[in-house]
């Protein structure tokens, strides 16, 4: 079963995209993926393009592919932390 990110862990996975790829959210949108997280990577990534502005389908693939994998390596790390933010 998919391990959420805590909210401390999505903020900072939040913080990460920004400086690495300039998904820089708004404020209420950053809010909002802190408080009802997608559960897998594929479904974050997707609310991170739309948050955005972006439609994940028609997004520069080589950028999509980028994200996702930085977000996979986030759940990854949080399954094996049984989700903690710790």
């Amino acid at each position: 079963m998919p391990v959420a990110l805590g909210s401390r862990r999505t903020r900072a996975l939040l913080e990460e995209l920004c400086s690495k790829y300039g998904f820089c959210l708004p404020q209420a949108e950053t809010r909002r993926l802190s408080e009802s997280r997608p559960s897998e990577a594929i479904g974050f990534t997707a609310s991170v393009f739309l948050a955005e502005g972006l439609d994940p389908s028609t997004a520069p693939r080589h950028l999509y592919r980028k994200v996702l994998r930085h977000v996979r390596v986030a759940f990854e790390s949080a399954s094996e932390n049984d989700g903690n933010d710790g």
